[in-house]
This record gives structure tokens, sequence and C-alpha cells, in this order.
């Protein structure tokens, strides 16, 4: 099965067709220094891109995205405020999305499964090969394709064969719920955020734990760290679903 082809969204205009920039824009979610300054080094020497800014914040970053409106963003998961998939997600779900290019020392299982599962225009890892593999994975998300390099394309096919793979054992709703639990979450919070009851998320939590294996929570956390799916949740907008759905008739409900 071939990784998922993205086209970029009608809605996303290139910046470049609007005559506002010459080339494509690039804009960059970074938090270290060394890798912001020499990714935005490499992205200047060359005419084909423009680069228009760079973020050491999930938070800023999606704010100054929302402003600027670049053609393409390089993502860094490894975020000092939010984990950099919620950052994903909320860069998705811009008006004009633009295409994102995750960047990471380290690749995991839930990385993996993002690749599968589609909604990124590429990965590279941060290694000693990411200056050759830049600016065609530039190139490629410019075009609306994607770029995947070989060492990526081969730990999807392993994760795709593996017979324990998460997402062939938990369901997405035990996904969801492992990754609050990560955050610090409490079993009422998990509950007041996705609209059931606490005992129905003890229910689910028993049911993940019966179906790894595992004795205990701490066991429990443990595993998905190991996988990358403790992800944290959104605060503000976990809040604020729980506001409304606890304002719902129908929130005590089990879903």
């Amino acid at each position: 099965m071939p990784l998922p082809q993205m086209m970029i969204s009608p809605v996303a205009r290139s910046a470049a067709r609007l005559g506002l920039y010459p080339a494509p824009t690039v804009f960059h979610i970074e938090d270290d220094p060394l890798w912001a300054g020499a990714i935005a080094s490499l992205i200047s020497e060359s005419a084909a891109f423009c680069h228009v800014g760079s973020a050491s914040s999930g938070r800023d970053g999606v704010s100054l995205c929302w402003e600027k409106q670049p053609d393409i963003v390089l993502l860094d998961l490894g975020l000092p405020d939010i984990d950099g998939s919620i950052v994903l997600d909320k860069l998705s779900a811009l008006p004009c999305p633009p295409q994102i290019l995750l960047l990471t020392g380290r690749m995991n299982e839930a990385l993996l499964y993002r690749v599968i599962t589609g909604g990124i225009a590429g990965l590279i890892p941060k290694n000693g090969d990411f200056a050759r593999h830049l600016r065609p994975a530039l190139a490629a998300a410019a075009a609306g394709m994607k770029y995947f390099p070989p060492e990526v394309r081969e730990a999807v096919s392993r994760f795709r064969n593996f017979p324990d793979a998460f997402f062939k054992i938990l369901s997405p709703i035990e996904r969801q719920l492992l990754s609050q639990a990560g955050s610090g979450c409490s079993d009422g919070q998990i509950a007041r955020c996705t609209g059931r009851c606490a005992s129905t998320i003890r229910v689910h939590f028993h049911n993940i734990m019966a179906k790894l294996g595992l004795k205990d929570r701490h066991e429990l956390l443990r595993w998905a760290q190991a996988k990358g799916l403790l992800t944290g949740c959104d605060r503000s907008r976990c809040e604020a679903r729980g506001r409304l759905r606890k304002s719902s008739p129908v929130y005590k409900q089990d879903v």
C-alpha cells in the first residue's frame, strides 16, 4: 500500500501567485536556536523559496502562521509549550492550511502512524543527511506532493507489518484517552473534556490495560510514552469543549 498522497487544498493560494513574494513562502517552528539558524540559512541560500519567519514555541508558531499564511511550514515536534502533534492539528485547521513538513530527532510509532494516515507533506529526520533532504522536500511540498527519505519509508513498512502495532490494538477513543492521561489530566478532567462519565473513563483504561497485559496505570503510561502516544492535550480547547458538553442535556450519557 503506497504512502497517502495529498494535494494542496483548493482554498490555499500561494503567496507567490498573488505576487506578494517571488517564490513559495516557508515558515519554521523550532525551539533550538542552532537548528533554527541553520535551517533559515539553508532556505535563504535558495532563490526557489522565501523564508518569512520562525517561532520558538507552538503557540507563537500557530499565531504567526495565521497572520503570515505561509505556503509551507517546517514543524519541529519537540516544542517547549505544547506537543508538536497538537500544533500540527492547529495548523491543519487554519482557513488556508499550509503544507507541513515534520522535523524530528527521533522516530516513534505515533509518528510513523501520522505518515500512514496522511495530513503531512513529509518527514525529515534531524540527522547528518538533513541538509541533503531539505530542499527536495520543500520542492515536493510546493508542488503538492509528499517527500519521505528512504529510511522513513523503510520504518513505515516495518511498522505496518508489525502485528502488535498500537493502531491494530487500540481504538481511536482509547488512543485519545491515553494522550490526555499523559498530560496529567485526572479521570474527571478527561471525562469533562470528552463528554463521558468518570466511571466510563476508568472502564476504558481497564480495558486498555487488559488488551496490553499491563498491571497498572504506571505501566500503561510507560508503554504509551515509548510509543510516542503521550502527546498531552490542548487544555484551552478541552476546557471549552467540557463547558459546552456540560451544558448539553445529554452530558451524563455515556458515548
